[in-house]
């Protein structure tokens, strides 16, 4: 006997299932992990995630060749995306300098204050309550981003913030 296929189906394709606000208040694929753990005999965990608001860009297309794509993503980096390899490099952070980081700072604001409201929240988390209460499962809640968000959004410094 091996794992259920919905496990498995569960696991591989929840990013495509994923609603906008996932993005940021991550709730999937909490029952598809729980359902693996609990299949191999495991304590029951619900692992919740909450990033840091900080894919709050548009991504565009600065530059489309037959070589690649350069594109600014929706954390704000340029990168490059090579057409004939599955390679992506990252070209320039978002924040450079303290006008980079205002920038971010509004945008962040703006995100927070169209997917972090107590509805919001209750949508993604909410559903867990009841049975956490009775002990059916612990929860864990991950701040994704939390230890590398400073990786995530500075460039290499060489030189002070000005």
């Amino acid at each position: 006997m091996g794992l259920d296929k919905t496990i498995a189906a569960g696991l591989i394709d929840f990013e495509d299932r994923a609603p906008l606000e996932w993005l940021y208040l991550n709730s999937l694929p909490t029952d598809e992990i729980f359902a693996y753990e609990q299949f191999f005999g495991f304590d029951g965990v619900k692992r919740l995630g909450f990033n840091l608001p900080f894919n709050c860009f548009d991504e565009i297309t600065i530059e489309d060749n037959s070589e690649y794509t350069l594109i600014r993503a929706k954390d704000g980096w340029i990168r490059k995306k090579y057409k004939n390899k599955p390679t992506v490099q990252d070209i320039k952070a978002p924040l450079h300098n303290f006008d980079d980081w205002y920038v971010l700072k509004d945008r962040a604001e703006t995100e927070i204050s169209r997917f972090f409201s107590r509805d919001s929240m209750l949508a993604n988390y909410g559903r867990y309550r009841e049975d956490h209460e009775r002990g059916e499962y612990t929860i864990r809640v991950s701040i994704c981003g939390f230890f590398w968000a400073s990786k995530n959004i500075f460039s290499p410094i060489t030189t002070p913030l000005s």
